[in-house]
């Protein structure tokens, strides 16, 4: 039999809405293996301590299987199997069916431990209350608490049908819905503390299907057939409402709380929705909401990066698993090409994330889904269905027991029984003459501080442990310290580190006492055998003065020897001739520039009194045409050395100067014995033009012979007759095509103009009656060529045009000396005709 309130998948048109976004942000989720059952899988899987997956199927089975997805069991019920298994603290299965009974399953072999049965069928998850009771409704209308052996506790009329599973809050409160839409908290021992109706609304149903969800405050939160989101807050004997949500259509998934103070829904409206915790007014506004088809039952899970996980059917027989992170933005869903399987039915099965990222879900297909993530399942306040992937719905409670040793040595408190994630404190009162030393857990220390404070998360037997003490005082004689200083108690047989810290200027003697192990060491040990008094003894320090000299002088001090600590002898520094006393070098001088002062004995010193030889100044001067160097300051008696470097274009001449050793070299030194200043001479070079022609012409220049460095002289080409200037051969040309121009004068130059002869055209023209050739171009003076050809009955006459050597001559030249046009001039045959008879 189907679960309740189901809307026919026709109905799903909001699927059709859903965007379809590239998978981003996170390696692609990949199928790790599929378990088979005989039928629909409603229930949500749970997951032992040994990895073993445990699921309910219409198969009328509970199936169990192991981590890599192969079958270990299953269990045979009298019906379908929609209820969630619980897995209690000793691993026993607890599932509902609808056979009315509750089932205790062996978990090694899939046998039954013990059967309950009520008077109708049972969908919910058993609950594991604070005192270890299996916890459950029924369809029947009772709530019921059973024992460890299956024998009834207590049980609860609620007056409705009882589909959601209960939870547990840290103080042993049981909260759940009913099919009524009554919210109930309930004592531990069965007794109503209160109860909270929700809104009835037109055209809805408000029962309450959705299991509760617990944050570490203790706030509610549960969603309703009316629409409606809750958060509730338990006041003890009545409970307040922090806030609800009204989304569009009923919400029958268990909410689970995020890592940044959010919760989330999946409403029947195919909306996922963040709601914040926290609320100012009892209407709560989302801090974000996805559209992403019809979510059934299936409850979503967070990973530990605060990433959720849903099922959702979005249409057209598709069903796909999406990824969304706290921000409401999606990081990947199923439906994107190339994802690695698909979802081949319905799933109403809530989502299990297990501590190796595996995640499960049951699907109408009768299969197990096993799905490789890259995260594990969050470490917050209730993370998914029933908190816990063991699906006991409890908020869980731990012992803390505590054990003296040795015995009757103090007295401790604060142990008992405590919710999970506690603040737990415990002191320890050590017995006369005894002292406490630590806390620990199976001989791992946790802490030596009383009052001890730490958050309880497992049940622990801790040891509060003391020892026997003895006092130890431990004084100082004058010049220096001891440690410690103040008389402290010891464990026996303890060696306690002392230590002795003699004033500056003052070191250690020795130790007095009994137990200490080497009196004369510092530091050392006292052997706390029994009440010890020990003493520590210093002598004041003598330390030497040795004085030396740099450079020529003498050095004088009061007294000799070694100086006590601190003492403050005068030193004195008298520089040798064409010496000056410069400074002292040393630790401990009053005044390093002083050459008369004293010293701080405060440990050995090792003086020097720095004498320095007189320096005189050199000033080479520089002249018009070059550079100098050399300037500068030494000591007497040095030879300096000095160079002087002409200008481009200039020659050094010579040095003007005293105790120059050669004053014609560039590079020279002179003798400091005295301020000196030395100066250079330098003379501009001179640089010879020759100049040359190419070609008939002639040349002339501006002055004559050598030209200084620099100077620009004009030259000028003037072409022969028949010639014309072409252009200047030869480096600093000012231009090369121009006749008159000038020379850079920055070495010697040799020069050459060219000129190059004219050429002429010369253009031969027939008249009527033959044909000439000769026309070209031709160079100044040339005698061309020319001929004429006269045609058949013609004959030729004489050339026209000026320079035609022999005007009458067929073949003859023409003197070329300007552009030339001749023609030849031909006249027709005339011939007799005598005709006789």
């Amino acid at each position: 039999m189907p679960s309740l309130y189901k809307k026919p998948t026709f109905i799903m048109l909001l699927c059709c809405l859903i965007s379809i976004e590239p998978l981003v942000g996170q390696t692609t989720p990949s199928l790790l293996w599929q378990g088979t059952t005989g039928g629909i899988i409603f229930s949500t899987p749970s997951v032992g301590d040994d990895g073993v997956v445990y699921v309910g199927s219409n198969d009328n089975h509970l199936h169990a299987f192991y981590a890599n997805g192969s079958a270990k069991w299953s269990y045979e019920t009298g019906n379908w199997v929609d209820s969630t298994p619980t897995i209690g603290e000793d691993g026993t299965i607890y599932v509902g069916s609808w056979d009315n009974k509750l089932h205790a399953v062996n978990p090694a072999d899939g046998s039954a431990k013990w059967t309950y049965e009520t008077n109708n069928y049972i969908t919910s998850s058993p609950t594991i209350s604070s005192s270890s009771l299996i916890c459950f409704g029924s369809k029947d209308s009772v709530f019921y608490a059973l024992n460890q052996d299956g024998s009834l506790a207590w049980e609860y009329f609620v007056g409705d049908p009882v589909y959601a599973s209960a939870a547990v809050g840290e103080d042993g409160t049981i909260y759940f819905g009913d099919e009524g839409g009554v919210f109930h908290a309930l004592n531990s021992d069965g007794s109503l503390k209160w109860t909270y109706e929700t809104e009835v609304i037109s055209d809805t149903n408000n029962s309450i299907l959705s299991s509760p969800a617990i944050d570490s405050l203790g706030n509610l939160y549960f969603g309703s057939g009316n629409g409606y989101c809750y958060s509730l807050s338990d006041n003890g004997e009545s409970c307040s409402l922090n806030w609800q949500y009204l989304t569009g259509d009923r919400v029958d998934s268990s909410p689970v709380l995020g890592l940044n103070d959010d919760v989330f829904f999946a409403g029947r409206d195919g909306y996922l929705r963040s709601l914040p915790t926290f609320s100012t007014t009892t209407e709560n506004v989302a801090n974000w909401e996805a559209l992403i088809g019809d979510v059934f039952y299936s409850s979503p899970v967070v990973d530990s990066n605060g990433q959720l996980y849903v099922i959702a059917y979005t249409g057209g027989g598709e069903n796909h698993l999406f990824c969304y992170n706290h921000e409401g933005a999606k990081v990947w869903d199923s439906s994107e090409s190339n994802f690695p399987f698909t979802i081949d039915g319905v799933v109403d099965s809530s989502l299990a994330l297990t501590n190796d990222g595996t995640l499960l879900f049951g699907c109408y297909d009768s299969k197990l889904y096993a799905v490789s993530l890259s995260d594990i399942i969050a470490d917050s306040d209730w993370p998914t269905l029933q908190r816990s992937i063991n699906r006991d719905g409890a908020w869980p409670s731990y012992t803390a027991s505590i054990v003296i040793t040795p015995n009757d040595t103090g007295q401790v408190s604060g142990a008992g029984t405590f919710a999970q994630g506690s603040e737990v404190t415990l002191n320890a009162q050590p017995a006369v003459n005894h002292q406490f030393v630590n806390w620990t857990n199976n001989s791992t220390p946790l802490s030596a501080e009383t009052p001890y404070t730490f958050n309880l998360s497992s049940n622990l037997e801790i040891t509060a442990n003391f020892v026997e003490t003895f006092s130890l005082s431990i004084s100082a004689g004058q010049g220096g310290t001891v440690s410690p200083t103040e008389i402290h108690t010891y464990t026996n047989e303890t060696s306690v580190p002392i230590s002795a810290t003699p004033n500056t200027g003052y070191s250690f003697d020795s130790w007095n006492g009994d137990g200490v192990s080497d009196p004369s060491q510092t530091s050392t040990t006292v052997l706390m055998t029994a009440n010890r008094s020990i003493s520590a003894t210093f002598s004041i320090n003598s330390h030497s003065l040795e004085i030396s000299t740099t450079g020529q002088g003498t050095v004088t001090q009061s007294g000799s020897g070694d100086y006590d600590y601190g003492s403050n002898p005068t030193i004195s520094a008298t520089p040798a001739t064409g010496y000056s006393f410069s400074h002292w070098v040393g630790d401990g001088i009053s005044d390093v520039n002083e050459s008369s002062t004293t010293v701080d004995m405060t440990e050995d010193r090792n003086l020097s009194a720095v004498f320095t030889i007189n320096s005189y100044s050199l000033e080479v001067l520089t002249a018009n045409g070059g550079t100098t160097t050399g300037s500068g300051t030494f000591e007497y008696g040095t030879l300096a050395q000095i160079a002087a470097t002409p200008n481009t274009g200039y020659s050094f001449l010579n040095w003007d100067g005293e105790e120059i050793t050669n004053p014609t070299q560039q590079n020279t030194t002179v003798l400091i014995n005295a301020n000196r200043s030395i100066s250079a001479t330098f003379s501009i070079n001179s640089h010879s033009l020759e100049i040359s022609t190419t070609g008939q012409g002639t040349v002339t220049q501006s002055g004559s012979g050598d030209y200084d460095y620099g100077s620009n002289p004009t030259i000028s080409a003037t072409p022969a007759s028949g010639y014309s200037f072409s252009h200047w051969v030869g480096n600093g040309i000012g231009d090369v095509n121009e006749s008159s121009t000038t020379i850079a004068m920055t070495e010697d130059r040799n020069i050459s103009a060219v000129f190059t002869i004219n050429s002429y055209s010369l253009a031969v023209i027939a008249g009527n009656g033959g044909t000439v050739s000769g026309s070209g171009t031709f160079e100044y003076g040339t005698l061309a060529q020319v001929s004429a050809t006269a045609h058949t009955g013609y004959s030729f006459l004489t050339w026209d045009g000026d320079g035609v050597t022999n005007s009458n001559e067929r073949n003859t030249t023409v003197l070329i000396n300007a552009n030339r046009s001749i023609s030849a001039t031909f006249s027709i045959n005339s011939h007799s005709l005598e005709i006789s008879t």
